[in-house]
């Protein structure tokens, strides 16, 4: 984790909205209970290991755990750290909705796996304490001046449509040899992440993808060259989540290429 300095800041604001003379109806921070969470001091990241790329529900739900126990910590206005599931389900709970906030210009949400760990492992979050389905936001301020809220949904299938089966950043990640093919298997990686965490990817993205990358002849021949692994990795992916019902195409050369037949 970074500086406490923004935690202390918020939680400095809440302590002082919670002083004001209210009633409870008005004034959810009367209510005194920690409102700032993350990882216990000295730990990064979600460690969800193989939890991401394993499609069954147990491994849904050992994701969603992974999520809270590594957010398990609350950060009070004076900069102290303890730990505090209980209180972080308690608002786990209490949450109808999940806002992520993006503000690099040089990345989306489809670059990074932290990017799924973080906005869909909190659906598995609420999933594995039995809370309901969560609205889930992405919230674009890479232009201060215009930030941009959208839904989870609608904005991977935005990033789908602009980058990852724009069939020019497909041309120009073959400009890059070995890390161009490992950057188009990552990008199939993560889609199918928020496919399986928050169950947020619809079929025919999963189909543009395909015909963007391995439906291109000389993409697959510049795959088998400079990073063949990639490549299987990504055969493998696409059967993966047709077996496991998170990906039914309906398009016959689809099934043909993959030998898809009987798949979920």
């Amino acid at each position: 984790m970074s500086s406490p300095v923004w935690p202390r800041c918020l939680e400095a604001a809440a302590a002082a909205l919670s002083d004001r003379e209210e009633s409870t109806s008005d004034n959810p921070y009367l209510a005194r209970t920690p409102r700032v969470f993350g990882p216990k001091p000295g730990q990064y990241g979600l460690s969800m290991g193989a939890h991401i790329e394993d499609y069954s529900e147990d491994a849904r739900a050992a994701a969603g755990e992974a999520w809270i126990t590594a957010s398990s910590h609350a950060i009070d206005a004076q900069g102290d750290i303890s730990e505090a599931r209980v209180a972080l389900e308690e608002r786990l709970r209490g949450a109808d909705s999940f806002v992520h906030l993006q503000d690099l210009p040089e990345t989306d949400v489809l670059i990074a796996s932290d990017y799924a760990a973080h906005e869909a492992g909190f659906a598995a979050a609420m999933s594995r304490i039995g809370a309901a389905a969560p609205a889930l936001y992405h919230l674009d301020a890479t232009r201060p001046d215009r930030p941009q809220a959208r839904s989870l949904g609608e904005e991977i299938a935005r990033v789908t449509r602009a980058r990852a089966s724009n069939p020019d950043w497909a041309t120009s990640m073959m400009q890059h040899g070995f890390r161009g093919g490992a950057e188009i298997a990552a990008t199939l990686d993560h889609m199918a992440a928020f496919a399986h965490l928050a169950q947020v990817v619809p079929a025919h993205l999963f189909d543009l993808y395909f015909e963007a990358t391995l439906g291109r002849e000389d993409l697959v021949a510049f795959m088998e060259v400079e990073n063949p692994a990639a490549l299987q990795a990504m055969r493998d992916r696409f059967r993966a989540l047709a077996e496991a019902g998170l990906w039914a195409t309906r398009r016959n050369s689809i099934i043909a290429m993959l030998d898809l037949e009987g798949a979920a």
